[in-house]
C-alpha cells in the first residue's frame, strides 16, 4: 500500500515517457528498433503493451505494475528474514523480520526508484526471486525445475534492463560451486539454467532480429552519445562524471542519507565477519554468501559505469546487500540474541525511517482519486484530445497525448533522449536509427504537420524550437496551468464584430 501511495503521488519522471510510448506504439503494430528508436531491452515493453489493453489510464497501469513488483520484492525479503531467524523466540523473530523489511522499505534508493513506469522494479523482482528459487532448489536436491525457473527469471531481468545480464556470472558461479552436488549432476544443472535463460529471451531475440543493427545501437552505442551530450551541455549542473566524482558522490550519500550508509556499512561488516572464502565449496551458507557478494559487485559496477551517475542506477545492488545482511546475521546467532544489539538495531531504524517515510505522503491523498498524479495526467490527455483536431500530436512528452488516446510521432517516442543523441549522427544514421536531431524537428513538422503541438517541461531548447515553429505556422496556444501549452491547428475564434450579411 505504501509503495502504491508513492506511485500515485510522484510527478511524471521524464524516463516514463520512453516506456509508455514504446508500449503504446507496439500495440499499434510498430516494433522497437525497427520502427522507432528504443534504448533498452524490449521484454518490459512487451509486458506493458499487454497490460495497456486493460484500460486507457496507461501511466496508472504501468506504475501499478511496478508498485506490485516492488511490493513483492519487499514481501520476499520479509519471508527470507523470517525463515533465517527461525532460532529466535517468536516475538524477537518477528521483530527482526519486520526490521529487515523496514530497512528495505525505507531505504532512500528504494523509495526514489520504485513505483514508476520504468525498468527497475520488474527486472529486480525477477533477479531477486530467481536467486532465491535457485538457492532453495539446490538446498532441497539437484532437481532441474528450479534452475530452469531461475534461468527464466534472470533472462526476463536481463531482457528488461541489460545491466542485469551481469547477474548471469554470479548465478553460474553459485551453481558450479554449490557443495554436495556431484559434478556430473552440475553438468546438467548449468544447461538447464541456460535453457531457462534462452526460453525467456525468445521474444526479445525475435524483436532484435527484426533490426539487429538498430537494437545493438540502442542498447550499446546510444549510452555513449548520451554521455557526450551531458558532457557538453549539462556540466553546469555538476553531475558526477569522472570515476572519482562518482565514488565521492556515493561516499557522501552514505552520510547525508543514513539509510544508504546503514545498508552498505552493515553489509560490508557482516560479510567480512562471516564469509570464509576457503569454505565456499564446503559450506552451503558460505557459498550463498559468496554468490550474494558477487551479485552486489556486478550490479553495483553495472550501475556505476553509467555517466552521469543517477541514483536509480545503484538501486539494483541494494536488496542483495540487505539479503547479505540477513545471511550474515543468521550466521551470528549470539548477536541476534544480544539485547544490546537489539537496541542498536532499533536505534538505526529510528534514524533512517523518517528519511524514507516522507516519500510516502501519498497515503494522505489515497482516498482522493482525482488528486493522483497518473489520474491528473490522464485528464490532461483527455483535454488535449478534446482541444485538438484529428491527427498526430507532436511532443517530446508523449505520455500526455497517449493518455488522451491520440497518436504520436514514432520518431519522438523516446522524447528528448533520442533528439539529444540524434544531433551527433549523420543524416544516414538518423534515418537508419529513426532518430531526428534538434535541427530536424522543423523538417518533420513541415513534412507531416501535426494536429497540435504539446509543450511541457522536458527540455527548454527542444521545446522552444517546437513552440516557435507552431507560432510561425499560425497554431493557437491553449494554456494548461502548471503543465504546459498546447498549440493547436484550430484557428482562434474571431473577436471582432462582423458586418451583417445583406438581405
Amino acid at each position: 500500500m505504501l509503495i502504491f501511495c508513492r506511485s500515485i503521488e510522484e510527478n511524471l519522471e521524464v524516463d516514463e515517457n520512453v516506456f509508455v510510448a514504446s508500449a503504446a506504439l507496439l500495440n499499434e503494430g510498430l516494433l522497437p528498433y525497427r520502427d522507432f528508436h528504443y534504448n533498452h531491452m524490449p521484454s518490459l515493453v512487451i509486458i506493458y503493451a499487454g497490460l495497456f489493453k486493460l484500460g486507457t489510464h496507461l501511466l496508472l497501469i504501468a506504475r501499478s505494475f511496478s508498485a506490485l513488483c516492488a511490493a513483492a520484492t519487499v514481501t520476499l525479503m520479509f519471508v527470507v528474514a523470517w525463515r533465517a531467524f527461525a532460532g529466535l523466540a517468536p516475538s524477537r523473530r518477528l521483530g527482526f523480520a519486520i526490521g529487515i523489511g523496514a530497512l528495505f522499505l525505507f531505504n532512500p534508493l528504494f523509495v526514489y526508484t520504485t513505483g514508476l513506469a520504468w525498468n527497475h522494479d520488474f527486472p529486480l523482482l525477477c533477479c531477486f526471486a530467481g536467486f532465491l528459487i535457485l538457492g532453495q532448489g539446490l538446498a532441497k536436491g539437484p532437481g532441474l525445475l528450479c534452475p530452469i525457473l531461475a534461468g527464466v527469471l534472470v533472462g526476463l531481468a536481463a531482457t528488461s534492463r541489460v545491466t542485469f545480464a551481469t547477474a548471469l556470472l554470479p548465478f553460474g558461479v553459485f551453481l558450479l560451486l554449490y557443495p554436495g552436488i556431484p559434478w556430473r549432476r552440475k553438468l546438467l544443472l548449468v544447461p538447464a539454467f541456460g535453457a531457462g535463460v534462452v526460453l525467456a529471451t525468445i521474444p526479445s531475440i525475435w524483436v532484435w532480429m527484426q533490426s539487429p543493427q538498430n537494437a545493438w545501437f540502442g542498447n550499446f552505442v546510444y549510452p555513449s552519445l548520451s554521455t557526450r551530450y551531458h558532457l557538453e551541455f549539462d556540466v553546469s549542473r555538476k553531475r558526477p562524471f569522472t570515476v572519482g566524482a562518482r565514488l565521492l558522490h556515493i561516499f557522501i550519500s552514505c552520510f547525508t542519507l543514513p539509510g544508504n550508509g546503514l545498508v552498505v556499512g552493515s553489509f560490508i561488516g557482516l560479510t567480512i565477519a562471516t564469509l570464509r572464502v576457503r569454505q565456499v565449496r564446503i559450506d552451503t551458507r558460505v557459498c550463498e554468501q559468496f554468490a550474494i557478494l558477487l551479485l552486489v559487485i556486478v550490479l553495483f559496477t553495472a550501475g556505476f559505469a553509467a555517466a552521469p551517475l543517477q541514483r536509480q542506477y545503484l538501486y539494483a545492488a541494494t536488496p542483495f546487500m540487505i539479503l547479505g545482511i540477513v545471511r550474515g546475521l543468521a550466521a551470528m546467532p549470539h548477536l541476534l540474541a544480544s539485547r544490546r544489539f537489539g537496541r542498536l538495531a532499533v536505534g538505526g531504524l529510528v534514524l533512517i525511517i523518517p528519511f524514507g517515510a516522507v516519500e510516502y505522503d501519498g497515503l494522505l491523498h489515497l482516498g482522493s482519486i482525482r488528486s493522483w498524479t497518473p489520474v491528473q495526467i490522464h485528464e490532461v490527455g483527455v483535454r488535449i484530445a478534446a482541444e485538438s483536431p484529428p491527427g498526430r500530436i507532436m511532443t517530446i512528452e508523449p505520455v500526455y497525448a497517449l493518455e488522451g488516446g491520440r497518436a504520436i510521432y514514432p520518431e519522438l517516442a523516446t522524447g528528448r533522449f533520442g533528439i539529444r543523441a540524434g544531433q551527433y549522427l549523420s543524416e544516414a544514421q538518423q534515418a537508419q536509427y529513426r532518430m531526428p536531431g534538434r535541427g530536424d524537428l522543423v523538417d518533420l513538422f513541415d513534412t507531416n504537420p501535426p494536429a497540435a503541438v504539446f509543450i511541457g517541461a522536458a527540455d527548454g531548447r527542444i521545446e522552444n524550437e517546437l513552440s516557435n515553429r507552431a507560432r510561425a505556422g499560425g497554431y493557437t496556444p491553449v494554456d494548461f496551468p502548471d503543465v504546459g501549452t498546447l498549440w493547436t491547428a484550430i484557428p482562434k475564434p474571431s473577436t471582432g464584430t462582423s458586418e451583417p450579411l445583406p438581405p
